[in-house]
């Protein structure tokens, strides 16, 4: 298929499509994907680029980062709390 100018296509029902190469979308503006309930990516996925997230997030497993974390001012790699007195098993003060 080569469409040269706009295109609109509608579907009144389910999409399947069955791609054995590689799928590429290239776009001059944004591209945007929405769906009525949820979005899934079901593969190992790599983000070039800033990704902003604006809603809550859930991981089901850990995060790995190969740089520093910061949240709120505070750099986790060089976070450390000062135990002002008592056994380092007992309760800590909140960190200065």
């Amino acid at each position: 298929m080569n469409v040269t100018g706009n295109s609109t296509s509608t579907v009144g029902g389910n999409l399947n499509a069955t791609i054995t190469g590689t799928s590429d979308v290239t776009s001059e503006g944004k591209i945007t994907i929405t769906g009525k309930d949820t979005t899934e990516i079901i593969s190992d996925t790599t983000v070039t680029g800033t990704l902003h997230v604006t809603g809550a997030q859930t991981n089901d497993s850990t995060i790995t980062a190969t740089d520093s974390i910061t949240g709120k001012e505070v750099v986790l790699d060089t976070h450390t709390h000062t135990i002002k007195s008592g056994s380092s098993a007992g309760k800590t003060n909140k960190p200065d």
